[in-house]
């Protein structure tokens, strides 16, 4: 199972290092199992994210028609987070190649909980419907589970072809739904429930263009004064200062622009092509001077006028709390309100002396 575990999602995305050879290794193994197992499938930073908010949020207990009870998490920010990072044509390509099935168009998903109580587990159902294909289930819990076990069977026969036990954080399981096949989750036993991201990859809608409508009829008209005030918030800072990414914010590409997505409001901001630059320099760390040079020396455009735009820009993130200034570090004894550059020199000064 080594090479599954080079498959992730991050908080920029999904990371895959998985050839030819292993693609097909594991497309045996689920035509096998009927299932596929992902170790490790969420980054613990951004499982951890998703983790504090289920448990500040309340579950309400939904009903399935003919096939038991569970309960489900209302919508928040980090679970749009998830299902907007999960919504990655990557993924859907990677899904498609192991499952064999049809052209993945979106993709659904919320947070569940089964709970160790007697009426409060799922029995035999098919999901073969809304033009699902494939089903995914994701660990939130932050320790193992008893029962509440993933069973696959033959609609016809009722022979058992499947059964897995998902009880690692961050671990996926991903399954068919297929008209002659139907599944249904053990009951939960012991102390601790049972808490996942299940949803389905499914043939429509096309999430991009959805996206795309959504963003469009949502977005707030341009506003000069805006981008000149924030150009203005962003002129005290010295060349040299550097800027951190909040642990909240997640990113994705989408075609030729990155989306930017914070985990805590919900809220989403897009960057073009020159914006992503600018965001990868300024997230690895680089300064306002360093970024602006970067820039300018790739595009042959003079400095100052790309270090006007940067701030621009960089105010604009600082606004919507998607950027956070790095804190200063000030050597040992020295005086916070002088610069660092003059705090090193007094601090060399009384080295020598």
């Amino acid at each position: 199972m080594r090479d599954v575990e080079s498959i992730q999602f991050t908080h920029a995305g999904i990371r895959r290092r998985i050839g030819p050879a292993s693609i097909a290794r594991l497309r045996r193994e689920y035509r096998r199992r009927h299932y596929l197992v992902l170790p490790g499938f969420l980054h613990p930073a951004l499982l951890q994210l998703i983790q504090d908010q289920v448990e500040r949020t309340r579950f309400k207990t939904i009903k399935h028609r003919g096939f038991g009870r569970d309960r489900q998490m209302k919508s928040t920010p980090g679970v749009a987070s998830l299902v907007f990072l999960l919504n990655d044509r990557s993924l859907f390509r990677f899904v498609e190649r192991v499952t064999g099935c049809r052209r993945i168009g979106s993709f659904k998903g919320a947070v569940r909980r089964a709970v160790p109580k007697p009426g409060y587990s799922l029995g035999w159902h098919g999901d073969n419907a809304l033009k699902r294909l494939v089903a995914i289930t994701i660990n939130l819990g932050s320790a193992p589970y008893q029962g509440g076990a993933l069973q696959i069977r033959s609609r016809r026969s009722k022979k058992i072809v499947g059964e897995v036990s998902n009880t690692g954080p961050g671990n996926a399981v991903i399954f068919p739904v297929l008209s002659g096949l139907e599944h249904r989750n053990t009951p939960v036993s012991g102390a601790i429930a049972k808490t996942a991201f299940s949803g389905w990859f499914a043939s429509e809608p096309d999430f991009e263009a959805f996206f795309e409508d959504n963003l469009r009829s949502n977005a707030p008209s341009p506003a000069r004064e805006a981008v000149a005030d924030s150009r203005s918030s962003v002129a005290r800072f010295a060349p040299d200062t550097i800027f951190t990414v909040p642990a909240q914010i997640v990113s994705r590409r989408m075609g030729k622009d990155t989306i930017l997505f914070n985990v805590a409001s919900g809220d989403s901001f897009r960057l073009d092509t020159i914006g992503r630059e600018i965001w990868d320099l300024l997230s690895r760390g680089n300064s306002l001077r360093a970024v602006s040079r970067a820039i300018a020396a790739e595009y042959g455009v003079a400095v100052p006028e790309v270090a006007n735009d940067v701030r621009g820009l960089v105010g604009q993130l600082l606004a919507q709390r998607l950027l956070r200034r790095r804190a200063l570090k000030y050597p040992k004894g020295a005086t916070r309100g002088a610069s660092p550059n003059m705090n090193r020199k007094k601090s060399a000064r009384s080295a020598i002396h």
